[in-house]
């Protein structure tokens, strides 16, 4: 949907802050456990549309995907 690309665009200063806060709160030991990358990836939309829903009403986000996943 076009609203939500533009949702996501207009908050992203909101959405990138809550990404980094679920990632900082993931033990590095997880993303290496089976389903590890799953579960972490299903955080992540559900904070996403908290941002949305609390700004536009709607979220929207079926799911994240990794292009690339590095741990430091």
């Amino acid at each position: 949907d076009g609203r939500v690309l533009q949702w996501v665009h207009n908050h992203e200063l909101a959405i990138r802050s809550a990404i980094l806060t679920q990632l900082a709160a993931t033990p590095e030991a997880e993303v290496y456990e089976p389903g590890g990358k799953e579960r972490l990836a299903k955080r992540l939309a559900r904070a996403i549309n908290e941002v949305l829903e609390e700004n536009e009403g709607y979220g929207g986000i079926d799911a994240v995907h990794f292009r690339g996943f590095i741990v430091q």
